[in-house]
């Protein structure tokens, strides 16, 4: 399709957003399915504020007790 379009591919920065591209994808089909409930759960999977944050949980609950 790019050779089609007349863009040419690097493919050292194709395969570094290799994993972006393909949740694009793949959230966007979600989407069409189950409207934007499946976009977001395909999505937060591959974030990773959201994998950090949900190793946070047992700190805040040690810093809430702390008051």
């Amino acid at each position: 399709m790019l050779s089609t379009k007349n863009v040419k591919m690097n493919e050292k920065d194709f395969n570094k957003d290799d994993a972006y591209i393909t949740a694009r994808l793949k959230a966007q089909i979600a989407r069409n399915f189950w409207k934007n409930e499946g976009w977001y759960q395909v999505l937060l999977k591959t974030d990773t504020q959201i994998e950090k944050a949900e190793t946070l949980f047992q700190e805040a609950k040690d810093l809430a007790k702390l008051k």
